[in-house]
Order: C-alpha cells, then structure tokens, then sequence
C-alpha cells in the first residue's frame, strides 16, 4: 500500500488533555473510530440524546457521521490526565448496507492483544492496519446493527463518495447519489448540520491535524499529500475548522 494512502485513509494516535476538555463534533466525524481509555473518564452526547459513559479499559465504536459531544475529565485525586488510544478509518470490513450504532466493545482475549499490537504500532503502517481489521475480525459479529432510514443510507453514500473522490464537484455528488443538487444540499443541512464542502474541509482538517502531529512533513508536503494546490490553502482550512495555525497544532500536539 502506497504511503499516501494510507495516511488519507487511517489516522493512529494517542488522545491526552490535562484538564476538564470539551470536543464540538456536532458536523460529524468523517471516518469511523474504535477507541480505548486509558485514563481519566468521558461522556459522548450525541445529537439525537445518546450516551455513552466511559471510564479507563473501556474500549468503544463511534460510527462515521456520527454528531456529538463529548466531556473529558481527568482524575484530580490521582493527578491523572483523560487519554486514550483512537484508530481512526473509512473503509469497513463488511458490506455498506450495514452500519453499526455507537457502543462499548467487550472484546475477546484475543482481540485485546491485536489492539496492544495496535497500541504499540501506532504509526499508520501496513502492520499496524492490519492488527486493526484483525481486531475488527474479532469483534464484528457481537456488533450491534444499526437501524436506517432511507436518508442516513444516502448520507452514508454520500460521505463514501467524498472519501473517494476528494476533487468532487457538488453536482457530481448529487448525480451520485441519484438527487439534484437542491436535494444533496438540503440532506447535508438536514441530516449533518454542515454542507458538502465544508465536510470536505472537516475531513481534509483532520487528516492534516494527524500528520501534522505524528509525523515531521513540511506543511508543503503535507498540503501536497492531501492533494490540495497549496500550503496556504491549508492553512485557510485549518484556520477556519479549527481556529489554529499547523504550528500551533504542532506546539500543542498531546491536546489536540
């Protein structure tokens, strides 16, 4: 597998905030997550009144799309901060027609020690993509099976085209889903709260926020990976997605 590719597609690392921390992800997550605490303790709100209440060891699913809230509290009798691992991906390993709700995962035996693989790999790598789909291997078939309407079924054919086809136009997007251009406008506000470019921006500021703080490319290089004309463009991202600057993102890496 090409580099690029994976760095487009996988996004490995170590979460960790030193105080009381809230996470706006009410647009949406752009790529499925499988996480495990390992310090300190959340809660993920999602917009429809959902939650999930997690605490060090539990090991958990957010699907792609997914809208939420989330609180991290460290633990202040221990001067412990909240960490966790989080593997972030868009491909999953099933067929696209079935989804799964947001859950705590309890685990196999042997599915822990692929995610220790995993946790002592978290470089994005062949080897440590492959301990991820093993670990998935494992765990798929306790999973619990969300129930979709015919709107969040396009949605999620809609967020699959985007990763696929990053120099998308708007009206391309629309004939790939079988609806006008109206129609693929009012699903994102809808259903998503955002429109298609900017969950086009929110996925290209994620990916860069991964690179930025795992590996040491140049903004240019960086810019060059995700396939976008310049590292100024980029920083207009950033800037507008996240309010920082690529070496404010650096210089504060253990808390983004």
């Amino acid at each position: 597998m090409e580099q690029i590719f994976l760095y487009k597609t996988f996004n490995f690392r170590t979460i960790q905030f030193t105080s009381f921390h809230h996470t706006d992800n009410s647009k949406g997550i752009s790529c499925h997550f499988i996480a495990r605490m390992r310090s300190g303790s959340g809660i993920i709100k999602t917009i429809d009144g959902n939650e999930l209440c997690l605490k060090a060891g539990d090991i958990f699913y957010l699907p792609i799309g997914l809208q939420y809230h989330s609180y991290w509290n460290f633990d202040k009798t221990k001067e412990q901060s909240v960490s966790w691992e989080s593997y972030g991906f868009i491909h999953w390993p099933v067929h696209n027609e079935v989804r799964y709700i947001m859950q705590k995962i309890s685990p196999s035996e042997v599915a822990i020690q692929w995610l220790d693989h995993l946790y002592l790999n978290q470089a994005v790598s062949p080897a440590s993509v492959g301990y991820l789909y093993l670990f998935l291997s494992e765990v798929l078939p306790k999973f619990q099976i969300a129930e979709l309407d015919s709107k969040s079924i396009l949605l999620q054919k809609a967020f699959n085209y985007i990763h696929q086809n990053e120099n998308f136009t708007v009206p391309e997007l629309a004939h790939s889903c079988g609806i006008s251009e109206s129609g693929i406008y009012s699903l994102f506000r809808d259903y998503a709260n955002t429109t298609p470019i900017e969950f086009k921006h929110h996925l290209i500021s994620e990916r860069a926020v991964s690179l930025l703080t795992t590996t040491d490319m140049s903004v240019e290089m960086i810019a060059n990976t995700l396939g976008l004309c310049s590292s100024a463009y980029l920083r207009r991202i950033l800037k507008k997605q996240i309010n920082q600057t690529p070496s404010q993102i650096r210089k504060n890496s253990k808390i983004i």
